[in-house]
């Protein structure tokens, strides 16, 4: 949780150091709206940010298998509208290994007149354990293909890795036929799973 006057101080410093890019992530608490010195949620946050500056680049987090906290679909795109209305610049979506998900979330967007620009999250599938790992902790689906490759390779882990690039490379690919040309690599979450399996 971060305070109103400590947001106020961070920027100034982002600000003067040149950082021109902040990404609000995390949902709502009912823990932090009974504070006082407390944003009552994400959407006063970014409002905030755009206030103290209007010149900074806000992105936000989309999930096109909806939030796991989320009520419903409709409620999940309702908020990322808002985060939209009150200045963000840019959404960034979880990790999405199902590419028919991500066309129906982009198509769900659109009709909702949702239009600022959508970078979609990769993690490159090279690591079984990471990618069991994430996919329980954010009920992110495994498609059918995935799945077939955790089975056959898992136990192997050069050859899990091989053809997971090549999941990878095939999930780009079919992502750039939708029209997307943005992507967010998760980089760190490889090496770091890595080193503690």
């Amino acid at each position: 949780m971060v305070r109103k006057k400590e947001l106020t101080d961070r920027l100034k410093t982002y600000v003067s150091i040149g950082i021109e890019h902040y990404f609000v992530i995390r949902g709502d608490s009912k823990y932090h709206s009974q504070r006082s010195d407390a944003f009552p949620n994400r959407f006063s946050f970014i409002k905030t940010i755009k206030k103290l500056n209007p010149d900074m680049h806000v992105s936000v987090a989309g999930y096109p298998e909806t939030h796991i906290l989320a009520d419903s679909v409709k409620t999940d795109i309702k908020h990322l509208k808002l985060k939209q209305e009150f200045g963000a610049d840019k959404i960034i979506t979880q990790i999405c290994f199902d590419g028919c998900a991500i066309a129906d979330w982009l198509d769900l967007c659109q009709k909702n007149d949702i239009h600022v620009p959508v970078d979609i999250s990769i993690l490159p599938v090279t690591n079984k354990n990471s990618i069991l790992q994430i996919s329980f902790a954010n009920g992110i689906s495994i498609p059918k293909e995935l799945s077939k490759i955790i089975g056959r390779y898992g136990d192997d882990p050069q050859d899990f890795k091989k053809a997971g690039i090549d999941y990878t490379i095939k999930q780009i690919d079919a992502l750039k036929k939708l029209g997307i040309n943005g992507f967010h690599f998760w980089v760190a979450i490889i090496q770091a799973q890595s080193q503690r399996y």
